[in-house]
């Protein structure tokens, strides 16, 4: 039975590694055992960083958000902000969506850290 290629045989790379040196380097490791190890190690003497607290501009006075709000679309504001431009205009003010104020959802966001006194 003979076997066809779709190329020339001068178009390989005749750079071949025997086949003992390949079984060689797999039973010795080759060190890839240090590797995953050094890997899944965490660095020493580091602690890990707090994740960044979300910082969230309000559309409407362009101030960091005060008692989120979100409209149905999803969009956030102040609650101060949107429950009177709700009133007025019954459109969000990001994309001109119909929206209320019954459908305006409290969101909770992690706090900054910062804590009045």
């Amino acid at each position: 039975m003979a076997t066809y290629f779709m190329h020339d045989r001068e178009d390989r790379d005749n750079t071949f590694q025997p086949i003992d040196a390949i079984y060689i380097d797999l039973e010795e490791g080759s060190g890839t055992s240090e590797v995953i190890e050094n890997a899944t190690k965490e660095p020493e003497n580091q602690t890990p960083e707090p994740p960044k607290e979300p910082n969230i501009t309000c559309p409407i006075c362009m101030h960091p958000t005060v008692e989120e709000m979100t409209t149905r679309c999803g969009h956030i504001f102040c609650g101060k902000c949107i429950i009177p431009a709700l009133m007025a205009r019954r459109k969000c003010p990001t994309c001109g969506k119909n929206a209320t104020t019954k459908g305006l959802v409290r969101v909770f966001l992690p706090s900054s850290g910062i804590i009045d006194e």
